[in-house]
């Protein structure tokens, strides 16, 4: 790797952590975990009204144990509903609350404010430049993406 792309590395690598962590702080200051996130972002995300719990552990990645004692505490607030799958007694499929819907709103709001914060202490212009970047990087990822696809015959 060339010393432009360790560094353009490095930099990701940073700002990543640094969002990371401004996402945590608002997630923990809404008295969430922070797996709690996955969960709600494919609950809210989802065609599908309900998710089984093993579905859920798929898209987001975590174990099911996880993903179930997150379902657990996110029930116990409020912010979501189980119930049995007709079909498959064994299945627990979960729904959005409708408290979660203003719950998750706040806290977009809050996000919201935070990243303001920091852009706030950029230029406009930078500001502009950084989102014309980050939109070509999309694409260029996107695009590399299809073409790793058709090398390899992924779906």
């Amino acid at each position: 790797m060339d010393d432009r792309m360790l560094a353009l590395h490095r930099l990701w690598q940073s700002v990543s952590r640094g969002l990371m962590d401004l996402t945590k702080d608002v997630v923990h200051s809404h008295g969430l975990p922070v797996p709690a996130m996955a969960v709600m972002h494919h609950l809210f995300h989802s065609p599908e009204r309900f998710l089984a719990v093993s579905e859920l552990s798929k898209r987001t990645g975590m174990a099911k144990s996880l993903v179930s004692k997150t379902v657990d505490s996110l029930e116990a607030m409020g912010l979501v509903v189980k119930r049995k799958d007709s079909a498959d007694r064994r299945r627990v499929l979960v729904e959005v609350s409708e408290r979660a819907q203003e719950h998750f709103h706040s806290m977009q709001r809050h996000m919201q404010v935070r990243l303001a914060a920091v852009f706030a202490k950029l230029p406009a212009a930078q500001v502009q430049d950084l989102i014309s970047g980050l939109e070509a990087v999309e694409r260029a990822i996107v695009a590399t993406r299809a073409e790793h696809r058709k090398e390899v015959q992924l779906p």
